[in-house]
């Protein structure tokens, strides 16, 4: 099953759970919350936080056939890109966790480098890994 990931806050994923939905703020700003495929999360985290000393990120996975009519891949910057135009239910996202950071960026958490290489979530994998 592909998988997509989302990297934010660790206290924005916290409210989101208390509330019910995933809702940030370009979903009301700009209409869809940014998506990224396992092999882009890093080199975007990187990029969104760079200049910022943040160590409270944290990182969820999803499987993109959960999220429906509302995922969409579009052309940006000559690759396709994930888009949600939606909110995220926090009972929908199968893996969840602490994104590390080192002094040269984020790197990825153990239970996502599989999900690099294979680009989908194991059958069982529901739940909060850190």
């Amino acid at each position: 099953m592909p998988v997509i990931m989302h990297a934010l806050p660790e206290a924005d994923w916290a409210a989101a759970e208390r509330a019910g939905e995933y809702r940030p703020a370009s979903l009301d700003e700009e209409g869809f919350i940014p998506l990224q495929d396992p092999a882009d999360i890093v080199a975007h985290t990187n990029e969104r936080y760079a200049r910022e000393e943040r160590d409270d990120i944290g990182v969820f996975a999803v499987r993109s056939e959960t999220l429906g009519d509302a995922l969409r891949y579009e052309d940006i910057d000559g690759g396709r890109r994930p888009r949600l135009y939606g909110s995220v239910a926090p009972d929908g996202v199968a893996m969840w966790g602490h994104f590390p950071r080192d002094r040269h960026g984020f790197h990825l958490p153990e239970w996502a480098v599989d999900l690099v290489a294979a680009d989908r979530l194991p059958e069982e994998a529901n739940g909060e890994f850190r």
